[in-house]
């Protein structure tokens, strides 16, 4: 059996309906009810559809497989904010620990490294971490609410 632009629409658009949101989900949700229907010794176009559906699980667990990928996609965020931080925190403990090292023993540019590593703690490590707990609590409720 093949697939018609129609039947390809309708069922983008009924995937859509009962709430595939992600368009990549969406596309391979299509590509692959679409195979199924081709590969499907169904006739009618109506029956192969529902077959595809129920052999994926039906509509709920479809819903289950993007909300699933829209939490892994908000703890990578929230995983990746997390590791900027202590990467960035760690750069300027030892910044500022390498100045006042510097400062002990009357190193030349001692000044400049203490200063700059303050700096850098004031105008960019606590903001990004004030950022990152504002944005971490955020998508914690988005999770906990689902």
């Amino acid at each position: 059996m093949t697939i018609s632009d129609q039947e390809m629409d309708y069922i983008a658009q009924n995937l859509t309906f009962h709430g595939i949101r992600d368009e990549q989900l969406r596309e391979d949700l299509i590509d692959h009810i679409c195979s199924d229907v081709e590969n499907s010794a169904e006739p009618d176009f109506d029956a192969a559809y529902a077959r595809a559906i129920l052999n994926l699980g039906g509509y709920g667990a479809l819903q289950l497989l993007q909300y699933d990928k829209t939490e892994k996609r908000l703890m990578a965020g929230i995983l990746k904010r997390k590791k900027v931080l202590y990467m960035l925190s760690s750069f300027n403990l030892m910044a500022l620990c390498w100045g006042l090292l510097s400062k002990i023993f009357h190193w030349p540019l001692a000044n400049v490294i203490t200063a700059s590593s303050f700096g850098l703690l004031l105008f960019v490590t606590i903001p990004f971490a004030f950022y990152e707990r504002y944005r971490s609590r955020a998508q914690k409720i988005i999770l906990r609410n689902r």
